[in-house]
């Protein structure tokens, strides 16, 4: 409330200033464009958004009828006809089609009707139309929701409006970002023209109908690394030190690993991104696992305590595991090969990792976004893969949890700091492009050779016979 009434005093403050600037007497200016950029955290199972008064650099949090967090779930009538879910429950014969962001990207979907009102889901075009219909409505509504909110901000003056998606970094760094291109495009080229298909059949053929102009329009929506998005709090703190962490992004259907590096050159930031990978091992299949019951209920319990184990949970307890292994060992062959275990007391000299204890180690940091940040089973696994997959022994230091604090130009009520993990993505996508560090991706940094091995000479009996001659 207080951030709230900041921005309003400090837009009457402009307004009268531009008064008192212009140049012929009785003559009025018009005020001048406000820039709303809008954040996007387009999630697996839930969206949350954020927008940015990027003039008077305040971010605030975009509230839905469902809360802070919408589903990201069309529902499809038997007749066809498309709903966003909302806070209403699936009716009678409705199909909610779930898990559009990982149809988008190909990953494999083992849930949910292989076909919607004669319309194949495993389609392309179908999943395509499908998430641009999501996210057009979703940037529509939010739209609606500010102007009507902040009517006393935004009266008299013109509103440009921008966007960022947030996609997966393995995903951004792949061929599948051009179907995220496509989709955006084609969800900005809907929601601008005031347009939304009503149904599934319709929706499938105006996407190929627009999708042409969509691409050759020029848009302010773009598809940002989310983890990129998610590190701009940290890279901005006082907390930020260059150094190598990992984030890790718990969300409802998906773990997204990456390992980063942070750089400051006489304040010059980089993040370069060496190694990252998306798995669906998110809260609602270790839900499945554990046989708990899916949604709020579910999650209230793995809050409170480590679930019993089953052989489900064991399995996806090794994939994480593994999961986390592989970035490490990836990102590792691309900053040089050598071992990260170095001493905690800076200026000491390392011989040999086995020279060090564990406690001696200056800790690798791992950051938790993400609905599931704050699940104690998730936390416990991710510190133990150390040595369960016996990372000392490919020259890691054990690992230490590191929490990103909320950003004071976040204005969000107290209690919705303290879930700050869940708003990251959404905060961070809300500064516009250019704002934050530069940004490298895992395909710009070639793999190290690998260290060469000792053997021992054997010289050639041809080469010397004659000295046995």
């Amino acid at each position: 409330m207080l951030e709230r009434w900041k921005v309003k005093l400090r837009a009457m403050a402009d307004r009268f200033r531009r008064k008192e600037d212009s140049e012929p007497a009785g003559t009025t200016n018009a005020c001048p464009p406000l820039q709303l950029n809008l954040g996007i955290d387009f999630g697996t199972r839930f969206t949350k958004v954020c927008v940015r008064d990027v003039g008077a650099e305040v971010t605030r949090v975009v509230s839905f009828a469902s809360g802070i967090a919408c589903p990201s779930v069309v529902v499809v009538s038997p007749s066809g006809e498309l709903r966003a879910l909302g806070s209403k429950s699936v009716r009678s014969r409705e199909v909610p089609v779930t898990y559009l962001k990982m149809r988008i990207a190909g990953m494999g979907i083992d849930d949910g009707p292989p076909s919607v009102a004669g319309f194949n889901l495993a389609d392309a075009d179908v999943t395509k139309a499908l998430s641009s219909w999501f996210l057009a409505d979703v940037i529509a509504k939010c739209k609606s929701g500010i102007a009507r909110n902040e009517s006393e901000l935004i009266r008299g003056r013109d509103l440009k409006w921008t966007a960022n998606v947030g996609v997966p970094v393995a995903h951004y760094d792949s061929p599948a970002i051009s179907t995220f291109n496509e989709v955006l495009a084609v969800a900005w080229l809907w929601q601008d023209r005031g347009f939304l298909p009503p149904d599934i059949g319709s929706a499938v053929a105006r996407y190929r109908e627009t999708l042409a102009d969509a691409l050759c329009v020029p848009r302010d929506c773009h598809p940002v690394p989310e983890i990129a998005a998610a590190v701009q709090s940290f890279v901005s703190s006082r907390e930020a030190v260059p150094d190598r962490y990992i984030y890790v992004d718990i969300g409802g259907g998906t773990v997204d690993a990456v390992v980063f590096k942070y750089t400051n050159y006489s304040g010059e930031k980089r993040v370069n991104f060496f190694a990252g990978e998306v798995q669906p091992l998110g809260t609602e299949p270790f839900l499945k696992a554990c046989g708990l019951p899916l949604g709020d209920e579910g999650l209230s319990r793995l809050t409170k305590g480590i679930p019993k184990e089953t052989d489900s949970s064991v399995k996806l307890k090794l994939q994480l595991e593994n999961l986390l292994g592989r970035v490490l060992i990836t990102a590792r062959s691309k900053d040089g090969g050598l071992p990260w275990a170095v001493h905690s007391r800076e200026g000491t000299g390392l011989n040999h990792i086995g020279n060090l204890q564990p406690d001696q180690m200056k800790p690798l940091r791992i950051l938790l976004g993400g609905g599931g940040a704050r699940i104690p089973w998730y936390r416990d696994v991710l510190l133990g893969a150390w040595s369960q997959q016996k990372l000392r022994n490919f020259g890691f230091p054990p690992f230490e949890l590191l929490e990103i604090r909320c950003p004071k130009d976040l204005s969000v009520r107290e209690e919705r700091r303290q879930e700050y993990h869940r708003l990251a993505i959404a905060y961070g996508l809300s500064v516009p492009l250019g704002e934050g560090p530069d940004v490298g991706l895992p395909s710009q940094f070639e793999k190290s050779p690998p260290m060469p091995q000792w053997s021992p000479s054997v010289g050639n009996y041809l080469d010397s016979k004659d000295a046995y001659d």
